[in-house]
């Protein structure tokens, strides 16, 4: 059902430039705002949910270090994009959410960054974007069966 290993090999190469390139693409194109695609996924995340949340479960949805998490949201912050409130019912605890003019700031990036990733894929023909989206999930899902498989052994977190 698989290929063979060496020809995964040459493959995984070619589709780890790939990733890189675009992950540098993503990188030149914020270059626009002085962000980082960190920042990027924090406004996404944000901009999704207005109520907020609190910094520590937003480093866990986004995939980011608590510590990363912690100075995107400084410079989001000095910035005047974001503030942070004490919780309702914890004052150690605060919640994140974007100001009126990180809302707006967030919807301009993302709306750049969206119509650059559409005028992507409106270059591909139906079949390829089909193609693109359906291997990639597929992919995804056999990365996490691999991860799952580890982790059941013992061999993993």
């Amino acid at each position: 059902m698989g290929v063979d290993r060496t020809y995964a090999i040459r493959q995984h190469r070619r589709f780890m430039d790939s990733w890189f390139k675009l992950d540098r693409n993503y990188c030149r194109l914020l270059k626009r705002w002085d962000i980082s695609i960190n920042t990027l996924w924090v406004l996404e995340h944000l901009q999704r949910h207005p109520e907020g949340g609190e910094p520590a479960v937003l480093a866990d949805q986004v995939n980011m270090l608590r510590q990363t998490m912690t100075l995107t949201l400084d410079q989001l912050e000095k910035r005047g994009y974001l503030c942070r409130t004490p919780h309702k019912t914890d004052r150690r605890r605060k919640i994140v959410t974007l100001t009126p003019p990180g809302q707006a700031f967030a919807a301009e990036v993302l709306d750049v960054v969206t119509g650059f990733e559409l005028a992507a894929m409106e270059a591909l023909t139906g079949e390829e974007l089909e193609a693109l989206v359906e291997n990639s999930v597929k992919y995804q899902e056999a990365f996490e069966k691999s991860l799952e498989s580890e982790s059941k052994n013992g061999s993993g977190e």
